[in-house]
């Protein structure tokens, strides 16, 4: 691969740190690295966009500490970035920022807050980034013509006011593993804080977006919650900041290759109201998503009670009514050695083309998809990792007519597949069903080539168990599909001898693949005993508290005289001295006991 050559710029706060880094980048070959002391650091970036020579910059804080062969980083950065946004359409890139549509916090680095070591990923689009390292386009930041405001100053808010002109241009700006390195701090906060509370931001802010709550690495921001910030009497032009994120994100999807997603029915052709329900859904989705998105629909049929002619006027007819839909119909033959869902979805897969641009979603035949969701799709499907979106559960009832093709009722059951803690699946314990997860089709091919699948319910858990030891996951908040719970699912069933009986089929295989690592168990094994470890301290603490409480009444009340006679009173003083103590030293263990839990739950996702 050709280098691109960059210029590496560094902020001293002082001149012994200007000649600590001039030492270290003669030590270890960083060439082209230019250190400044003297501006703020909205004057530095300006500085930078005026006069850099290289098409590429990158912009580093004076306690960064660069890994050796950072050229070689780059020039991945770079790569990854024109090949997921195309070269002209990226601002800048760094290594921790607000995930845009998770609003979650991404760091591709290690400092004092944390030293967790970050795992592989694609270019993320954020909505706040962090300024300890970034890369700069210099080519499409001239081009556009980007500059920081004048008006602003100071070392703080630069970065994400950099990243809002970026925006404003239509740049996307991410973050990348490429650029991970160690930062010696973690930030100051109470000067950042300062600064976020000057007008000065706030008047930047306030000319351009009508928000009046932003989301940064550092924490929320407020601007304004007043009624003389809405504008009256004229036309607001002031646009939704994250709505304007959205609408560069979604212009770029619609002019990047489009993906295909094949959506997977199973289907006996035994509850066509529901099936018709789907069908309808998928319209929608199909002419909604168009732009974004190719969709098209498998209805795999086995085990059905209908015989041939009935299956084929029945087929017949499904392709008449949907004509307009991309829709294949596939009759699947019986296996002995598989259940017929794992069999229908094997031969379905062999219908789908292997290409990195391809996906797959199966969705159970009573279930049904949310159309809006789709258009999204193109921003979070990357062909190395398993999507994961939420569903959403319906207890619904319905008219025996199968010309009905909505509910007599529905409501909605609330949190019940809570999909966003699918890492707890290690505990045999399904949090993911089969319309979650969106699946590149290597993942699928490759798991169905590889492993013999012999359980009958529980597949879906089977299934991603298994991927999540070929890709990476990333869970979304978007809802993809909705779950009808109506009186006939298997899934409602109180019978569970063969639930069971699949699901150790199942798990005798993942566990004799080798799939899950002892370094994973005993990670676990951890945290279950120290988790154990907080409860036990809780509940002395709460057998303590009760105890005091009359003993402070005992001596509130005067029954216990002070005097050489009576030493019940000087004893029972003693003991409560003590008593307060153990529990003051229970209470600052429970605490830090809970501190170690969270740490040790941030190291297991």
């Amino acid at each position: 691969m050709k280098r691109t050559k960059f210029a590496i710029y560094r902020l001293s706060k002082n001149q012994k740190s200007k000649e600590r880094i001039e030492k270290e980048s003669k030590d270890y070959g960083l060439k082209n690295t230019f250190v400044i002391t003297g501006p703020d650091y909205f004057e530095f970036l300006n500085l930078i966009i005026k006069d850099c020579k290289f098409d590429y910059a990158l912009v580093c804080h004076d306690d960064v500490i660069l890994p050796i062969n950072i050229k070689e980083r780059v020039n991945d950065c770079i790569k990854n970035a024109d090949s997921e946004f195309g070269s002209l359409n990226w601002g800048i890139i760094g290594n921790a920022g607000i995930e845009y549509l998770s609003d979650k916090v991404i760091r591709f680095i290690s400092d004092p807050i944390s030293s967790l070591v970050p795992y592989f990923s694609r270019p993320i689009p954020v909505i706040s980034i962090d300024g300890n390292t970034i890369l700069f386009n210099l080519k499409s930041i001239k081009r556009k013509k980007i500059t920081l405001p004048e008006e602003l100053s100071g070392f703080h808010l630069y970065d994400f006011s950099l990243m809002v002109e970026c925006y404003k241009k239509n740049l996307v700006c991410a973050v990348d593993p490429s650029l991970y390195v160690i930062h010696k701090s973690g930030g100051d906060q109470k000067s950042f804080n300062y600064q976020a509370s000057q007008r000065s931001f706030k008047k930047y802010w306030m000319k351009s977006f009508i928000n009046n709550k932003i989301l940064t690495i550092n924490g929320p921001v407020d601007i304004d919650n007043s009624l003389s910030y809405l504008k009256r009497g004229s036309k607001d032009r002031r646009k939704d900041f994250y709505s304007l994120v959205d609408n560069v994100l979604m212009d770029l999807a619609k002019r990047k290759e489009k993906k295909e997603l094949t959506i997977i029915t199973r289907t006996q052709l035994d509850k066509l109201n529901f099936l018709r329900r789907l069908l309808d859904y998928f319209r929608i989705t199909y002419n909604y998503s168009e732009e974004y998105i190719k969709t098209k629909i498998i209805l795999a049929i086995n085990n059905t009670k209908l015989d041939k002619k009935g299956v084929d006027k029945t087929i017949r007819e499904i392709l008449i009514d949907y004509s307009d839909l991309p829709i294949e119909c596939l009759k699947v033959k019986s296996s002995r050695k598989q259940y017929p869902r794992v069999v229908a979805i094997k031969e379905a897969l062999k219908k789908i083309k292997n290409d990195e641009n391809n996906f797959v979603l199966i969705v159970d035949q009573d279930d049904f998809i949310f159309p809006e969701s789709f258009k999204k799709l193109p921003l979070v499907l990357n062909n190395k990792e398993v999507l994961v979106g939420n569903n959403e559960c319906f207890e619904e009832t319905w008219n025996k007519t199968e010309q009905n093709t909505f509910p007599e009722s529905s409501k909605l059951k609330p949190n019940f597949y809570r999909t966003e803690r699918y890492f707890n699946n290690i505990f045999a314990d399904n949090h993911i069903p089969v319309s979650a997860a969106i699946y590149p089709i290597a993942v699928l091919r490759k798991i169905f080539n590889e492993y013999k699948l012999l359980g009958d319910y529980y597949e879906d858990y089977a299934i991603f168990f298994i991927a999540q030891n070929i890709a990476n996951v990333r869970y979304y908040p978007i809802p993809l599909a909705g779950i009808s719970f109506h009186g006939t699912n298997v899934v409602l069933e109180k019978e569970r001898v063969h639930w069971d009986y699949s699901l150790t089929t199942f798990l005798s295989e993942i566990v004799n693949k080798d799939i899950v690592k002892k370094q994973e168990v005993d990670l676990v094994y951890s945290n279950e005993e120290l988790r154990k470890d907080v409860e036990i301290i809780k509940s002395m603490v709460r057998r303590w508290r009760p105890l005091i409480k009359v003993a402070k009444v005992l001596l509130r009340s005067g029954i216990f005289k002070k005097d050489e006679s009576n030493s019940s009173y000087e004893e029972l003083r003693k003991d409560l001295v003590m008593m307060r103590n153990e529990a003051r030293r229970k209470r600052l263990l429970a605490r830090i006991a809970r501190s170690l839990l969270k740490i040790s739950r941030r190291t297991q996702k």
